[in-house]
């Protein structure tokens, strides 16, 4: 078993808070994490389900932390956004055609569930605004179940099944957790039935009166080098309840040019949400994409235009296209 005992702090100030006022924070939070690894090897051999063996991988973790701050981070404005656009956007939808226009409650509020995911708790946080004080016991379970494919001669080791859990307990539930001692439970799960066929679910759970509910459930064909067809259908309950099948693709048109297309529609009565639809130049270094999107619930149509190196990390259009590194497959 490993055990990690830890303390951070930082001592910050804004020229202005909400009010135009100056603002200063202490902040501090001392924990301890631990993790337990464990395996077991299993003799399952089986051609229907293309497994050679199984290697049950799993690690168990928890991390028990208190922190304390001296002024509240409502107070404070945004500096550092933890919401891309897609987000805003959908934040805005959301106050006017659930709330009728009135701010969107604490519950519901992205900042409540990055404080209550102890956000603040590293020092690599890419907000500096959200830390609070907070009491968090958080468990995690996280499994591999790895196989042998290939041709014999070849095989490779894979993952077959990989499955992750996790949730927070929170003692002092009215401060921290609207009253629940339990809170943000989340699952992520992935059957590899081969090369190609994935088929997954993941969710994200609250326990308090009206918390948010969502589970994904879905399947992805991936062709490496060609492209991929992905669909699923997402079921969302708490202060609107719908049901959304989302379908796309990710196409290599030639070895230069490469396309992406999604649609979402609300399959519980609303009807179309939106559709988008870029096409990206592969070049040596850069990939340059240009595309369009609509949404239909606020009629809006927009065009957007985005540049990623190819270099360094992979970025996401590299990550959701499977464009390699320049220089793998020889000279570009």
């Amino acid at each position: 078993m490993k055990i990690v005992p830890y303390v951070l702090g930082e001592l910050a100030a804004w020229g202005e808070d909400l009010e135009g006022k100056g603002v200063q924070r202490a902040y501090g939070q001392a924990g301890v994490r631990a993790s337990l690894p464990m395996w077991r090897h299993f003799d399952f051999n089986s051609t229907l389900l293309n497994v050679r063996g199984v290697m049950h991988k799993v690690e168990f973790d928890v991390e028990a932390s208190f922190s304390a701050a001296s002024t509240s981070p409502y107070r404070i404005g945004m500096y550092d956004m933890i919401d891309d656009r897609a987000i805003l956007d959908f934040r805005h939808h959301m106050q006017n055609a659930i709330f009728g226009g009135f701010p969107i409650p604490q519950k519901f509020d992205s900042r409540s569930y990055a404080i209550r995911s102890n956000l603040g708790g590293w020092v690599t946080s890419p907000s500096t605004e959200l830390a609070d004080d907070l009491t968090l016991v958080r468990f995690g379970m996280h499994h591999r179940w790895q196989t042998k494919r290939g041709t014999p001669g070849q095989q490779r080791i894979v993952d077959w099944i990989t499955l992750d859990v996790n949730f927070n307990l929170y003692p002092d539930a009215k401060r921290d957790n609207f009253g629940s001692t339990v809170g943000l439970l989340d699952y992520d799960f992935r059957y590899h039935t081969g090369d190609r066929l994935t088929f997954f679910s993941s969710g994200c759970f609250d326990f308090f009166s009206e918390g948010l509910k969502i589970v994904d459930v879905g399947a992805i064909i991936d062709r490496p080098g060609s492209g991929s067809f992905f669909t699923s259908l997402h079921f969302l309950s708490g202060p609107v309840d719908n049901v959304v099948m989302r379908v796309g693709y990710n196409y290599w048109m030639s070895e230069r040019w490469a396309s992406t297309f999604q649609t979402a529609f609300d399959v519980s009565g609303r009807g179309n949400i939106g559709e988008s639809l870029s096409v990206t130049y592969i070049g040596e270094s850069m990939l340059w994409t240009v595309g369009a999107s609509y949404d239909n619930p606020s009629n809006n149509f927009g065009v957007f235009f985005s540049l990623e190196p190819r270099f360094g990390k992979l970025g996401n259009i590299s990550r959701r296209l499977g464009i390699p590194p320049p220089g793998t497959r020889g000279l570009d």
